[in-house]
C-alpha cells in the first residue's frame, strides 16, 4: 500500500494536477541536411497507422520513412509505439512542411515540424514500477534484453545521479558483474520529458551493456533471473522483461542493438569491440547460411562471364537495366543474375522478370533469396550460381553506356595473368565522375577512423587526367569490378562481418593485394551510376549511418596498417 502511494504522488508529479491531454506522439530530433532534413520520432501504435510529411504550398513532398520499434516507451508507458525517421529532400525551408499522420479512423491530421517540449511528454499514461523505486531514489526500467546463447545485450534507463556503480546476477554457480566503467552511456529524450525534475542531475540516463556468459542459459532460468544494481551504498533488485533471441528478425536485432550506441561518443566508438561487435556477429554469423531458388529466363550455354547484380527493396531498375542490356548484342554473351535479397519483393520480381523475357531478347535469371543476407551475402551466393569463371559484379542502379564495356573489363584478366580485380569509371547523369577510384580519408568527427572516399566526385571528365589510361588503383567500388571466380572465392569473396554493405568492397580489394595481385581501374571503360538510386525507397535513417560507421571499425581494425604503407597516410599525401 505504501508503494501505491508514492507510484501515485510521483505520478501526480510528473503529470500535474488536471494536466491537458497530450499528443500521442513525440518529436525526438529535427535535424536539417544537406538534401533537406530529418524528424525523427514516435507515435502510438493504436493511435496512427503511419507518419509522412506535407508540403503546405500542396506541391509533392520526396520523402523515406523508416520505423522502428520503440521499446523504451511502451516500457514507460505500457503503450505500444512506433519510432520513425523520416527523410525529406528539398531546397525549401522547413516553415513550408508539416508532419501528416494517419489515424486508426483513416483521417490525416496535420502538426508543426518542431522539436518535442513540454507540451509532448510521454502524456499521462506514463507508468512507473514500484520495484524500479530503489533506497538511494533511483528509478530504472530494463526495457530490452537480447539473448544470443554466448551473452546478454540489456537496454534501459536509470535515474541515478550519475553514480551507478555496477549492474550484478547470478545464475547457478555463475556470478556476473559489469562495472560503470562498461556500459555505454547516453541521453534520452523520452526520459528527460518524463522524469523532467528527477532528470536534471542525470544527464545520460540511457544504458546499454553486454555480460558474456559462462554458459547458456535455459529459458525458463532466464526468465527468472534478478538483477542487482548498485547505485551509491545502496542496491536494487529488480527482473527483467522483453527478452528476445536471435530467432527473430535479424533486421530487427540489428537496429535493437544500434538504437543505444551513440557513434559520436568517442567513449562508444571505442567499447564497440567489447559490446556491440560480438553482439552483432551473432546476429549474422560468418557461416550464416540461407535458402536460394533459381528461375532462368533463357540461357547462355557457355558465358564469357557471369554478372551478378543484387536486388534490394526497389527493383524496378531491373526493368531499365535489360532494356539497356537489351540494346547491345554483344552482351548476350554474359550470363545476367539478379540475386533478390529481399523476401519482401520476391513475387514482385518474378511477375516482372516474367513480363521482361517477352519483351527483351537478353537471356538472365532470377535467384531468390529465403532472407536478406545484405549486398555482400547476396554476391557470395550469386557466385555460388555463376557458371562463368569470370566475374562482373553490378549494382542495379549501374547502366552502361555502350556494349564494349564487359569485354573490356574481363580482358584485362584475360590477358594480365597479375590482376585481381579489374574497376571502371562511373559517372553521374550529367557526365561528372562519381568513381574513379577510391581512397581513404578522415572525417573530423571520426579522427581516428579511416573511411572511404571518392577523390575527384563530381569533376567534370575534362578536368581528369588521363582519360583513357589503365591504371593501377588499390580500392575500387563493388558497383562495377571484374574477378574470377577461382580468385574471389581464394581470398573468401565478401567478408559477412560487414553487415548489410559498406567496405565489403575495398576489404575484397585489399585482400586481392595481399594474395599478390594488383587492381586497375579501366578509364576508358565509362558507365553510368545512380548512385544508391537502387535503395533510396527502403530504409534510410539513423540505423543504417550507424551501420556504416560499424562496418568502418571493422574495417579499420584490420586494414589501417595496411592502408597507412599504400596511401603513405602518415606523410599526407593521401
Amino acid at each position: 500500500m505504501k508503494d501505491w502511494t508514492l507510484l501515485k504522488k510521483v505520478a501526480k508529479k510528473i503529470l500535474g494536477k488536471g494536466s491537458p491531454k497530450r499528443l500521442p506522439y513525440t518529436i525526438d530530433l529535427v535535424t536539417l541536411t544537406q538534401d533537406g532534413f530529418t524528424v525523427t520520432g514516435w507515435y502510438f501504435d493504436d493511435s496512427f497507422c503511419e507518419v509522412c510529411v506535407k508540403s503546405l504550398d500542396s506541391s509533392e513532398a520526396k520523402f523515406t520513412t523508416e520505423t522502428l520499434e520503440r521499446n523504451d516507451v511502451f516500457a514507460a508507458t505500457g503503450k505500444k509505439a512506433l519510432g520513425f525517421t523520416l527523410n525529406c529532400f528539398t531546397e525549401k525551408d522547413l516553415a513550408g512542411f508539416k508532419l501528416e499522420f494517419l489515424n486508426r479512423a483513416g483521417q490525416r491530421e496535420l502538426f508543426d515540424i518542431v522539436s518535442s517540449g513540454k507540451e509532448q511528454v510521454l502524456s499521462e499514461f506514463t507508468k512507473l514500477d514500484a520495484s524500479s523505486i530503489s533506497p538511494s531514489g533511483a528509478k530504472l526500467a530494463f526495457e530490452m534484453t537480447l539473448y544470443d546463447g554466448d551473452s546478454l545485450f540489456m537496454c534501459g534507463w536509470i535515474l541515478d545521479k550519475g553514480n551507478l556503480n555496477s549492474i550484478s546476477f547470478e545464475d547457478a554457480a555463475d556470478k556476473y558483474q559489469v562495472e560503470s566503467k562498461d556500459i555505454l552511456r547516453y541521453s534520452r529524450q523520452d526520459v528527460a520529458e518524463a522524469f523532467e525534475d528527477e532528470h536534471k542531475p542525470t544527464k545520460q540516463p540511457g544504458f546499454t551493456f553486454r555480460i558474456p556468459l559462462v554458459a547458456p542459459i535455459p529459458a525458463r532460468r532466464l526468465k527468472k533471473l534478478k538483477f542487482s544494481i548498485e547505485v551509491d551504498d545502496s542496491t536494487t533488485t529488480i527482473s527483467i522483461a522483453n527478452i528476445h533471441n536471435l530467432s527473430e528478425s535479424p533486421l530487427m536485432n540489428i537496429k535493437r542493438v544500434m538504437n543505444g550506441w551513440k557513434i559520436h561518443s568517442k567513449g562508444h566508438r571505442q567499447l564497440c569491440e567489447s559490446i556491440i561487435q560480438p553482439v552483432i556477429k551473432n546476429i549474422y554469423p560468418a557461416d550464416k547460411t540461407c535458402r536460394s531458388s533459381r528461375v532462368d529466363f533463357g540461357s547462355v550455354s557457355s558465358p564469357k562471364a557471369s554478372v551478378i547484380i543484387p536486388l534490394y527493396g526497389r527493383y524496378d531498375f531491373m526493368r531499365y537495366q535489360l532494356s539497356n542490356f537489351s540494346r547491345f548484342e554483344s552482351l548476350k554473351d554474359y550470363e545476367v543474375l539478379y540475386v533478390v535479397d529481399d523476401p519482401k519483393i520476391s513475387h514482385a520480381v518474378g511477375v516482372l522478370g516474367k513480363e521482361l523475357s517477352v519483351v527483351f531478347s537478353q537471356p538472365f535469371s532470377v535467384i531468390t533469396l529465403a532472407e536478406n543476407m545484405g549486398f555482400g551475402g547476396a554476391n557470395n551466393i550469386g557466385v555460388k550460381h555463376a557458371k562463368s569463371d569470370k566475374l562482373i559484379l553490378l549494382n542495379s542502379d549501374v547502366l552502361p553506356k555502350d556494349g564494349t564495356w564487359a569485354d573490356k573489363m574481363i580482358a584485362q584478366i584475360d590477358n594480365n595473368n597479375d590482376v585481381g580485380v579489374v574497376g571502371a569509371r562511373l559517372l553521374f547523369e550529367d557526365n561528372s565522375i562519381q568513381h574513379d577510384g577510391m581512397a581513404p580519408m578522415v572525417l573530423k568527427e571520426y579522427p581516428e577512423l579511416l573511411l572511404n572516399d571518392h577523390p575527384n566526385k563530381g569533376w567534370p571528365i575534362s578536368l581528369s587526367k588521363n582519360p583513357a589510361e589503365v591504371a593501377d588503383c588499390p580500392l575500387l567500388t563493388a558497383a562495377c569490378i571484374a574477378i574470377s571466380k577461382s580468385l574471389f572465392e581464394e581470398v573468401g569473396g565478401f567478408d559477412p562481418a560487414y553487415v548489410l554493405g559498406d567496405f565489403e568492397d575495398s576489404d575484397l580489394c585489399l585482400k586481392v593485394l595481399e594474395a599478390g595481385k594488383r587492381n586497375v581501374i579501366c578509364r576508358d571503360v565509362e558507365l553510368n551510376h545512380l548512385e544508391r538510386q537502387s535503395q533510396n525507397l527502403v530504409e534510410a535513417g539513423d540505423w543504417k549511418h550507424k551501420l556504416t560507421i560499424y562496418n568502418a571499425i571493422t574495417y579499420n581494425q584490420r586494414w589501417s596498417q595496411k592502408l597507412n604503407q599504400l596511401f603513405d597516410l602518415d606523410k599526407g599525401t593521401h
